[in-house]
C-alpha cells in the first residue's frame, strides 16, 4: 500500500545524462557559431563598405585637387611656351643674324623656370635645346626624347600655329613631367618646353592617394589597396607598393570575381589563403579592401570558445545541484524507510502482544475448563452407597451424560456447573 500510493520518480541513467548533455551543448554551440558568424560577415561587410566609401570620397578629392594643380601648372606652361615663341620670333626679328643653338637656348633657359627647352623641326628632330641638368646636350638623351616624341601629338602642332597643347606624363618612379608646345613664329618647327617635377617632391608636397590609407591598420581594417589600371599606387601594405595587381593572388581572384560593391569570398589563384573583400571603383582608381577569412571569424571563435567555457560551467553547477538533490532525495527516501521499519516493527509487535494475550487467554480458559471436567470424570470411579451394578458402579444408562467426550463444548461446562447429585429410590440426576 505504501509503494503503490507514491508515484515512482524518473529515473535517468548515466549514459542517457551524458547524452542529453552532450546534444544539448551541441545546440547551444551550433546556434552561437551560426549567430556570431552571421553577425561577424555582417560587421566585416559595412567595415569593407564604410572603408571603400571613405578611401574613394577622399581619393576622388584628392584627384580634384590635383587636377586643379596640374591645370595651373599647364597654363603655365603654356603661357611660357607663348611668351618664349614671342620673344624668340622678336630677336629673331631685331637680330637676323643671330642663330638658335644650344647657347642660345641656355640663356633663354636663365629667364624662365623650366626645366628644358627644346627646338624641333617638323619632323621631330631635335635642332637645338638646353636643360637645367644639362642632359639636353647628350646625343643619347637626344635620341631617346626624338624616339619618345615620333609620332607625338606635339608635332601636330606644327601645322597649326594658334594651337598650344600642353599635358603631363607621369613616369614610373612617380615623378611627371609637364609639357607644353607650340608652333614657331620665326620659322617652321616646333617650341618644346618641360618642367620635371621629381618624385621626392611628389611624395613630400603632393596630394598622393597614400596619404588616404596610411592610417589604416592592416590587422584591424583590413588590406586596403588602391590601383590606377593594374599598377598598385597605394596601400596600407607597404610591400604591395609598385606591384601590380596579377602579382598578388588575393586581388587577382577578387578581380576576376568583382562585383559592384557586394562582398565576395575568394580564394586565392594559389588555393592557399581565403579570403573576404570588396572591390570599388573610382572616377580614375579602383579600391581593394579585403580581410583573411580567419581574421573576419575572429570574434566568432572567441564567441564560440566563451559559449563552451560558459556552458561547462553551467553544466557543472548543475551537476552539482543535481548530486546536491540526489543527496536529499535519497536522505528522505532513507527517513521514509526507517518509519516505515518503525511502523512495520510497532505492528509486529502489537500483533505479537495481542497473540500472546490470545494465548494466554486460552491457556487460563483451557484450565478453567478442564478442571470440572476432570472432577466429573474422575466421579464415575468412585464406590457408590446402595452398590450400583454388579461392579459398584453406575449403570451404564445412567451414565449416559458422563462420557469422556461430553467433557468438552458447552454441555460439559453445564455439566461442570451442575454438579452431580443423589436421587431418590436409588438413582443419581445431574
Amino acid at each position: 500500500m505504501h509503494d503503490g500510493m507514491e508515484k515512482e520518480p524518473l529515473v535517468i541513467s548515466r549514459k542517457q545524462h551524458i547524452l542529453i548533455c552532450a546534444l544539448a551543448g551541441l545546440l547551444i554551440l551550433g546556434g552561437v557559431l551560426g549567430l556570431s558568424a552571421h553577425s561577424d560577415l555582417q560587421n566585416a561587410e559595412k567595415q569593407f563598405e564604410d572603408t571603400i566609401s571613405y578611401v574613394k570620397e577622399q581619393c576622388t578629392g584628392y584627384d580634384n585637387l590635383n587636377l586643379a594643380t596640374e591645370a595651373k601648372s599647364l597654363m603655365r606652361m603654356m603661357e611660357n611656351a607663348q611668351h618664349l615663341c614671342s620673344e624668340i620670333a622678336r630677336d629673331q626679328q631685331e637680330n637676323p643674324g643671330r642663330v638658335l643653338d644650344d647657347a642660345a637656348m641656355e640663356e633663354y633657359l636663365q629667364d624662365y623656370t623650366l626645366s628644358g627647352i627644346l627646338v624641333l623641326s617638323p619632323e621631330g628632330k631635335i635642332l637645338c635645346g638646353a636643360s637645367q641638368d644639362g642632359r639636353a646636350a647628350d646625343p643619347q638623351v637626344r635620341a631617346q626624347m626624338e624616339k619618345e616624341l615620333a609620332g607625338s601629338i606635339v608635332l601636330k602642332v606644327a601645322d597649326h600655329p594658334q594651337q598650344v597643347y600642353a599635358g603631363r606624363t607621369e613616369k614610373e618612379d612617380s615623378s611627371y613631367v609637364d609639357t607644353a608646345a607650340c608652333a614657331r613664329k620665326d620659322g617652321n618647327g616646333v617650341l618644346v618646353v618641360y618642367y620635371r617635377t621629381t618624385a621626392e617632391y611628389v611624395r613630400n608636397y603632393s596630394l598622393s592617394y597614400q596619404n588616404c590609407v596610411q592610417g589604416y591598420n592592416p590587422a584591424v581594417d583590413g588590406t586596403i589597396v588602391v590601383t590606377r589600371g593594374d599598377r598598385i599606387v597605394a596601400s596600407n601594405d607597404t610591400s604591395l607598393l609598385d606591384t601590380t595587381v596579377d602579382e598578388n593572388p588575393t586581388l587577382s581572384a577578387l578581380k576576376a570575381r568583382s562585383t559592384d560593391g557586394g562582398m565576395i569570398h575568394v580564394h586565392s589563384t594559389t588555393g592557399q589563403q581565403y579570403a573576404y573583400g570588396i572591390v570599388g571603383q573610382g572616377r580614375s582608381f579602383y579600391i581593394y579592401v579585403y580581410r583573411p577569412e580567419q581574421e573576419v571569424y575572429a570574434s566568432t571563435m572567441r564567441n564560440v570558445s566563451m559559449a563552451a567555457f560558459a556552458y561547462m560551467v553551467v553544466l557543472f553547477l548543475l551537476q552539482l545541484l543535481r548530486g546536491k538533490t540526489a543527496r536529499r532525495y535519497r536522505e528522505q527516501q532513507l527517513r521514509r524507510e526507517q518509519e516505515y521499519q518503525k511502523t512495520l516493527k510497532a505492528a509486529a509487535l502489537k500483533a505479537e502482544s495481542a497473540n500472546l494475550a490470545k494465548t494466554e487467554f486460552l491457556q487460563r480458559m483451557s484450565h478453567d475448563i478442564r478442571t470440572p471436567i476432570n472432577g466429573i470424570r474422575g466421579g464415575d470411579r468412585r464406590p457408590l452407597p446402595g452398590g450400583y451394578g454388579a461392579a459398584g458402579r453406575l449403570p451404564q444408562k445412567d451414565l449416559g451424560g458422563l462420557h469422556p467426550a461430553a467433557g468438552t463444548g458447552e454441555r460439559g461446562a453445564g455439566y461442570g456447573q451442575a454438579g452431580v447429585r443423589r436421587g431418590g429410590a436409588g438413582k443419581c440426576a445431574l
